[in-house]
């Protein structure tokens, strides 16, 4: 994919959660579409289902697309579909844990594009945390919630310097490695998460053998389906710049 390698280095905010849906559901056939990489039909078909999990499916494939697949010009208005749709599982179940997680991804993308006052006054951080703090007691085992909430942490130190996340916000680097090693403790086959630990790391500077490491096990795994694709694309793509850049091999 034609990304630039700050894009590469940016957080994700871990939009591939592992798919839910059961036989039988509804949503099944927007399911099948999501992981066979049709996106943009997941996104029109599990809207009009109208459901908290539809939803949700319709928010996580929005996402999907402002993050790799539309032009740059399409990404805002993706994003605040994703952001509509992820509020509308959340209004038919406050409790739905990939509808906040989406919807902070969403949150989290479009503060990316402002500047950081903008981003302040605007609420985002405090926002993205209440939908975090929301569904904390039904999400600690939950490996993507721990990647999200690390995620909020290390982004908000690597854009806001770590004393003013600190006094503003409560974000610290040592909350957002300690809930991506939770993370990953929880799911260590999961490739997105060692990509997002990844990136976090490179963007921090800390680790980086660690980072190279992490990129390599992704890089070299098997895609179970489109959405993974994409993110081990990603992780190999990245791997070879650091390590360019880096000048190893």
């Amino acid at each position: 994919m034609n990304r630039s390698v700050l894009r590469l280095i940016s957080l994700a905010w871990i939009v591939y959660l592992p798919a839910v849906g059961w036989a039988g559901d509804p949503i099944n056939d927007a399911w099948r579409l999501y992981r066979t990489g049709d996106f943009s039909e997941t996104e029109a078909h599990a809207s009009a289902i109208a459901t908290a999990d539809s939803f949700a499916l319709a928010a996580r494939a929005a996402n999907v697309r402002a993050l790799y697949l539309v032009p740059p010009m399409e990404r805002a208005a993706t994003l605040k579909r994703a952001q509509k749709y992820a509020e509308s599982a959340l209004a038919l179940n406050p409790a739905h844990v990939d509808g906040a997680l989406q919807l902070v991804i969403a949150l989290g993308h479009q503060a990316r594009s402002m500047g950081l006052a903008e981003a302040h006054f605007d609420g985002i951080a405090e926002a993205s945390k209440s939908q975090l703090d929301r569904i904390a007691t039904g999400a600690r085992a939950n490996p993507y919630y721990h990647a999200v909430l690390g995620a909020w942490h290390g982004e908000l130190v690597v854009r806001a310097g770590p004393t003013a996340a600190l006094l503003f916000y409560g974000a610290r680097w040592e909350h957002a490695a300690g809930h991506f090693e939770t993370a990953l403790a929880l799911a260590p086959d999961s490739v997105i998460i060692g990509c997002e630990f990844a990136k976090m790391l490179l963007r921090h500077g800390r680790q980086l053998d660690r980072a190279f490491d992490l990129l390599s096990q992704v890089a070299n795994a098997s895609p179970a389906d489109a959405a993974e694709a994409l993110v081990i694309e990603e992780a190999a793509m990245l791997l070879a710049s650091a390590r360019a850049k880096a000048g190893t091999h």
